[in-house]
């Protein structure tokens, strides 16, 4: 996709992904690359939250953990400016538990099954949080 539609944002979008959250080996530099492509194609304020806990979460797998800290604070100043201060993105949970803050990614989990359930446990099962978190011991409904 990107070799035939360079400026859509969809190919970014998917290559951020995968290097955030699949197997292929973290490449900080292909991720910023990817993310200044996709904010350059005017994405949504709370799309672009995401995108940069994605950012983050590529620097932290790379053993970049200052570079990922400081793209994680600007994720969560867009969150906080897109959808409200408290507001869930998965992915940060994930990033957090990269980067050795357990309790704050608990905490966030915990909101996030707590809000929603279903949401929780889909994302639960993804590459960046399958290693740390485990589901409620019951699920509400």
């Amino acid at each position: 996709g990107l070799r035939r539609h360079p400026d859509h944002p969809m190919p970014h979008a998917c290559m951020l992904n995968v290097l955030a959250l699949g197997e292929a080996p973290p490449d900080p530099a292909a991720a910023r690359a990817h993310f200044e492509a996709l904010t350059r194609n005017g994405i949504g304020p709370a799309t672009e939250a995401h995108y940069r806990f994605l950012l983050a979460a590529v620097l932290g797998r790379a053993g970049q953990p200052d570079s990922a800290r400081v793209a994680l604070e600007e994720a969560r100043r867009a969150a906080d400016r897109s959808m409200g201060p408290g507001s869930l993105f998965w992915v940060e949970a994930g990033v957090r538990f990269r980067l050795g803050q357990p309790e704050i990614a608990q905490r966030l989990m915990d909101e996030l099954w707590k809000r929603a359930p279903e949401e929780a446990a889909y994302n639960a099962s993804r590459r960046i949080l399958r290693d740390y978190v485990a589901p409620p011991p019951t699920l509400p409904g």
